[in-house]
């Protein structure tokens, strides 16, 4: 096989799709959306039409209700309040939402977000020490908080109230909070089960908005809760969706100073509800103030009120991802070095090195873990220090979460979400760990470790057409689905027996190619491959998978091929 897709293919199968089902969309529409599990005409519409489902009622929830009770009387009062968050681009987001805000409700509030290498995540003493000398009366957590015990406790020691607003698993006993407010402690079938920290600030500003008559200022927000769901790679939930629907326009075609002084560094996208943009462009800038600088430089670019401020910060923060990327690529090379044919065989790619930047060693886990297909954990240790802290990716359908609270007895400290997560532990507690969460990981199924690639269409090569984006289009049949999050993909469609023409790198040592296919009536297309194997030399005929996205190139848009996978054809 070539391409990065896994070992097998799943073709559609013929559905029985009733008459009545979606009778106004194509036929495609009607199988893609099939396919993906809304078989009831009620949901299938819901998910078609996003924009107009409805979010739960302002008073569904009662730790909200608790929340915003006390935040409403500390604005009441003139209380100055803090809002502590997290130094990822979620995070950075759900603090712009809650200050931004609270502040237009009239709030006296700050932020504060700690330092990633010397903090740590969530709460800490010096920081809370600090707060209180300031003054602060009450503390509102976002992102962060569910599992900070102990430091909630001294909050309240310090005279501070708390607030917890997060969407973190939780792994301890509950911290006596005033109120904690979590997406992930609702039920499963909740509709905001699984919505990120800055989908649940959203809600607590909407709540707050409701309480003061200014519903208006919750709508404000969408943009930045848009932005943090896809940085966040947030689970596809009937919220999540409704959220993106109604934020993703605002964020690209009407952004605030911030972010369009990062539109002018990375362009705009074409597409109303393109989310790519977000994933492979702005959360990456925002994220390399949490990793290598301060976050609060990324909050301060969301808060910003005019362009020319904005414009400051976002190229400071263009120098820092530049900063990352040199130092993730000699991180890389020092990983590379220490990789052994022998790891390969453990269901677990775990690499140890000393003085590795802890704000890159998490990016790094998850390239590896998609590389080797198979989870992947990036440990980093000070020389003669005592602690160890390490960052794990998952791969499949691995819960790495669950792992490592198997592993809890060797860890320090340890959270996140089934997908990636952190931990710090004592070093003499390193070989143990390593072996017990390997052996974690290996009772697992192999469909996890190697699950199969699911194709949504077999479609004729012909039929991609590259300058019609039309409805009634091949490419407008895959828009419909729109917009695309974790666990809402872009449609994978498959075009069989094709013919290879031509292969042109490009890119910094050819590290992409444009990859051109024909089928046997003569049509040639073109597919983009992003993760190129130059050692690849084609031939033969061969099944492709790909997905289809709108691509805008000195003012023209035509539709974009890109490559998921690659198999002899003689393997269908």
């Amino acid at each position: 096989m070539v391409g990065i897709g896994p070992q097998a293919w799943l073709s559609p199968e013929a559905s029985a799709i009733p008459s009545g089902y979606l009778p106004d969309s194509p036929s495609l529409v009607r199988e893609l959306v099939w396919r993906r599990g809304y078989t009831v005409q009620r949901d299938a519409d819901r998910f078609l039409n996003p924009v107009a489902y409805p979010l739960p009622a302002a008073g569904a929830y009662a730790a909200l209700a608790v929340a915003a009770e006390r935040i409403e009387q500390a604005i009441r009062r003139g209380e100055p309040m803090c809002v502590w968050g997290d130094f990822d681009a979620d995070g950075q987001a759900a603090t712009a939402v809650l200050v931004g805000g609270l502040r237009r409700l009239g709030a006296q509030v700050e932020f504060y977000i700690p330092n990633r290498t010397t903090d740590s995540h969530g709460l800490n003493a010096a920081g809370l020490e600090s707060l209180a000398a300031a003054g602060c009366c009450l503390l509102i957590t976002c992102d962060c908080g569910t599992n900070d015990v102990a430091m909630v406790r001294h909050a309240h020691e310090l005279g501070i109230d708390v607030v917890i607003t997060d969407h973190h698993q939780q792994t301890r006993e509950i911290p006596a909070a005033v109120a904690l407010f979590n997406s992930s402690l609702v039920d499963r079938h909740d509709p905001i089960w699984g919505v990120p920290g800055v989908a649940v600030a959203f809600l607590v500003i909407r709540e707050l908005g409701a309480r003061f008559g200014s519903e208006d200022i919750a709508a404000a927000e969408l943009d930045l809760v848009a932005l943090g769901i896809i940085a966040d790679l947030a689970p596809h939930s009937e919220a999540n969706r409704t959220l993106l629907a109604q934020g993703l326009p605002r964020l690209w075609r009407r952004p605030r100073p911030g972010v369009r002084a990062l539109l002018d560094l990375v362009g705009a996208p074409c597409e109303s509800l393109d989310t790519s943009r977000i994933s492979y462009k702005l959360a990456p800038l925002l994220n390399a103030a949490g990793r290598l600088a301060s976050a609060s430089l990324g909050v301060e670019l969301l808060l910003a009120a005019d362009d020319s401020t904005a414009a400051a910060m976002a190229a400071r923060l263009q120098a820092l991802n530049q900063e990352r990327q040199h130092l993730a690529e000699l991180l890389e090379a020092d990983i590379e070095r220490k990789i052994q044919p022998w790891m390969l065989e453990s269901p677990v790619l775990f690499v140890t090195g000393e003085s590795w930047h802890t704000g890159l060693i998490g990016p790094a886990a998850s390239r590896y873990a998609s590389r080797f297909s198979r989870p992947a954990a990036i440990v980093t240790t000070i020389p003669g220090g005592s602690t160890a802290r390490g960052s794990v990716r998952s791969h499949g359908d691995y819960d790495v979460l669950a792992a490592l609270g198997a592993q809890s007895h060797l860890l320090l400290e340890w959270g996140g979400h089934p997908g990636a997560a952190g931990f710090s532990l004592d070093v003499s507690n390193l070989e143990a760990f390593q072996t017990g969460f390997a052996a974690t990981i290996g009772s697992l199924s192999e469909h996890s470790r190697n699950p199969a690639l699911t194709i949504d269409a077999i479609v004729p090569w012909s039929s991609i057409r590259a300058t019609d984006l039309g409805t009634n289009s091949l490419y407008g049949a895959v828009a419909a689905l729109a917009p695309f999050a974790e666990g809402n993909p872009p449609p994978v469609l498959a075009s069989r027996d094709l013919a290879f023409v031509s292969k042109r790198a490009f890119g910094k040592d050819g590290a992409y190619a444009d990859i051109t296919f024909s089928d046997t009536g003569g049509a040639e297309r073109t597919v983009k491959w992003w993760h190129h194997d130059r050692a690849w030399l084609p031939t033969g005929r061969y099944d492709v998978a790909y997905t289809m996205t709108a691509d805008e190139w000195q003012g023209r848009t035509k539709v974009r091929l890109t490559l998921v996978a690659a198999r002899p054809a003689s393997a269908s």
